[in-house]
């Protein structure tokens, strides 16, 4: 097995949902933010730099971030009568969105929106020349297939259905099958299985030290980003020239680079 420090799963803290029995995680969190950053970009980041192939044969190259103001976290504390933060002044933006360019030319856009009220979704949406995948609506639109539908999409929500059968990953649908439950509906005992197997058969885990330092580094970068009116920032190579030819990461069950 390479000698490489590797993490399962990157973020163990609870996500922050506008939920009023989680309303208290969330007030914990911001208490010790004092100025505006993207404070939770692995849920977003963490699927896409899985397409994009991230740190094997791609990395992010640089991000601008931008922040809405701050009454959310104000209001909310006013409405419920929380007392002993009426007095608090929050610096953190109600939605931060960060924009990150890739050196295959993609870009990237991460919305860190977790104090407005809002129904609960990740808004994950994945676009290229040959279609569309958009997690809000569950569906998918292909060139040439749906394009009659361009301007009644309605219709076509939740179409993703008529795909799972023969596109689901095969690990997936043996997950379904069995009926697991688990922490954050059950891909926590998947991320954890894949780090087991992994060290197991001393194969490479899919999220290894690189795309630790590469995804959370995000944070730090956008409070940069935010302090500079939006600047862009460099995002560096923790891999030091690797993600050229860092392509050893397909070789365990649960990769999908």
């Amino acid at each position: 097995m390479k000698l490489r420090i590797v993490l399962a799963d990157i973020i163990t803290t609870c996500e922050m949902k506008w939920h009023l029995e989680n309303k208290t995680a969330i007030i914990g969190f911001a208490i010790i933010k004092t100025e505006t950053v993207e404070n939770y970009p692995t849920h977003e980041l963490g699927p896409i730099a899985k397409v994009l192939h991230l740190n094997c044969g791609n990395r992010m190259l640089s991000l601008s971030s931008f922040a809405s103001k701050a009454v959310g976290m104000t209001q909310y504390i006013k409405n419920n009568r929380i007392s002993d933060l009426t007095d608090m002044n929050f610096e953190q933006g109600d939605v931060v969105t960060t924009v990150i360019k890739c050196a295959k030319g993609q870009t990237i856009v991460l919305t860190l929106d977790t104090t407005l009220p809002r129904a609960y979704s990740r808004g994950f949406c994945v676009r290229g020349t040959k279609g569309m995948y958009e997690e809000q609506t569950d569906s998918v639109f292909l060139d040439g297939i749906h394009d009659k539908f361009d301007f009644n999409w309605r219709e076509q929500w939740g179409n993703a259905k008529e795909y799972y059968e023969k596109y689901d990953h095969p690990i997936w649908q043996e997950f379904l099958k069995a009926g697991i439950e688990a922490g954050h509906g059950g891909i926590d005992w998947i991320v954890f299985r894949a780090f087991f197997e992994s060290v197991k058969s001393e194969t490479q885990t899919p999220i290894d030290v690189y795309d630790a330092a590469a995804w959370m580094s995000i944070s730090c970068l956008s409070e940069q980003s935010l302090s500079m009116g939006g600047i862009p920032v460099a995002i560096p190579d923790f891999t030091n020239g690797a993600w050229l030819y860092h392509n050893d990461k397909g070789t365990g069950n649960y990769s999908l680079d």
